[in-house]
């Protein structure tokens, strides 16, 4: 029997050509183990050649073709839901999955491997191939395109089995990094899949009193380890009360808060909160990622949302908080989205102000919530079969929990200056070290 998820998605032409039989695999939780590793290695990758302090960037060719493979497949997926012309699919499905590859080699993968693929029950394109007309709904065809594309052929399984099996070891808690090789598939080559896993910082070695244990980063920056952290900054340490007030700062406004903002809360310079951002990175109490602008932001999971699944369902979803606080409005416009679907523009520009709107409005269409090719009629309008309502939903629950997000009366600046006001970088480095290294024994005691 078809999961309860996709009961609203049954009616589609393309999910009516699907066998009961594959519609009810599609959300077992074998499949749904290799979507979770799946993603979290193909945002490791992406977040590997974003990082512009790792010089050269070349990873072992083929080492992660399958993570690319369905990374390409599932942006053009859910890019092909909000835009339909090729070209534009194209440019954003470059920008979403960066590597060392240049642009003729990405466009010939793209034409020879992943296009026929998508062409195989996931979309239907114009007889030019130029255009998109019909495109499967992205909660199914996402999980079947992992399977047929992925799971169902055999040698690009294989080829990644040791890091599927590394990171599907520990993503819900850290184990000895012997158990994990003993355990492996092609131990021959565990040594290889291993390193290059943490060459991506999908997961990262530590010796805990004489014995290597393997964490996954998701672990590490997740909600399972938030007890843990908490224990760890509990200290009379002024530095760590800093870092304490700043998480907590983070949760407070909705688990994600961007570079600029940092720099107004602690009135400190922007070079040392890049610094600061990656430093917390490392140790891996919060995680790095970016804005809709690409500046570094710290992100912390938000319990029971959709709204951490940057990269998956919608590009950089996390950036529609700091939308929120930057322009008060946002709120009021996605409420209404809720309950309508499709806006006009021009009432939008009349009753917010042509600014605001057009902001809101551009943020929404690179997020991938509302359908480009709307707005050519002047509608605002919730792109469908890809869980936007949902989505939608989490974030006003978000908002309406945490008065930072939204409220515009509250103000960020100087907001945690007297905890920083004596901060300097290099204790700080030397402090997040033993921070760190308190974190791993307290996990260890409880693997004991």
């Amino acid at each position: 029997m078809a999961s309860d998820k996709f009961r609203p998605y049954l009616d589609h032409p393309f999910v009516q050509s699907i066998p009961d039989s594959v519609l009810d695999v599609l959300d077992t939780p074998e499949l749904n183990d290799v979507i979770r590793v799946e993603d979290q290695i193909i945002r490791s990758v992406r977040e590997y050649y974003l990082d512009d302090q790792i010089q050269p960037k070349r990873l072992t060719p083929g080492q992660f073709s399958g993570a690319v493979l369905l990374a390409r497949g599932l942006a053009f997926l859910d890019v092909a839901h909000h835009k339909k012309d090729l070209i534009e699919i194209a440019n954003d499905v470059w920008r979403i999955t960066p590597t060392t590859a240049a642009r003729p080699s990405f466009n010939h993968n793209l034409k020879t491997s992943v296009i026929p693929r998508l062409k195989d029950g996931f979309i239907e394109f114009e007889p030019s191939s130029s255009r998109v007309i019909n495109v499967i709904p992205y909660p199914i065809g996402s999980k079947l395109f992992v399977k047929k594309n992925f799971l169902e052929i055999g040698p690009l399984f294989e080829q990644q089995i040791n890091q599927f099996e590394i990171v599907r070891g520990v993503l819900n808690f850290p184990q000895l990094t012997s158990e994990l090789e003993a355990a492996s598939t092609k131990r021959y080559q565990f040594l290889r899949d291993y390193v290059a896993l943490q060459e991506i910082d999908a997961v990262r070695p530590q010796d805990i009193k004489g014995s290597e244990y393997t964490f996954s980063k998701s672990f590490i920056t997740g909600a399972q380890s938030k007890e843990t952290w908490e224990s760890v900054l509990d200290t009379s340490s002024e530095l760590r009360i800093g870092i304490r007030q700043l998480m907590e700062f983070i949760g407070d406004s909705g688990g994600f808060i961007s570079h600029p903002e940092i720099v107004r809360a602690t009135s400190l310079p922007p070079r040392i909160v890049n610094q600061m951002i990656r430093t917390i990175d490392n140790v891996g109490i919060a995680h790095r990622t970016y804005t809709l602008e690409m500046e570094s932001a710290l992100s912390r999971p938000t319990s029971g949302t959709l709204i951490a699944m940057n990269y998956q369902e919608l590009d950089n979803a996390q950036s529609i908080l700091t939308l929120m606080r930057s322009v008060p409005e946002t709120n009021e416009v996605l409420y209404r989205l809720t309950k309508e679907s499709s806006l006009s523009e021009d009432d939008l520009s009349g009753e917010f102000g042509v600014t605001p709107a057009q902001k809101i409005i551009n943020s929404l269409e690179i997020i991938g919530l509302i359908d480009k090719e709307a707005r050519y009629d002047g509608r605002v309008q919730l792109v469908p079969f890809k869980g936007n309502q949902k989505f939608l939903e989490d974030v006003l629950a978000v908002a309406a929990n945490s008065r930072h997000v939204i409220d515009p009366e509250y103000d960020l600046t100087e907001k945690l200056k007297p905890a920083f006001e004596k901060f300097d970088p290099q204790r700080f480095e030397k402090e997040a070290k033993q921070m760190r290294l308190d974190f791993f024994e307290r996990v260890e005691e409880k693997i004991t």
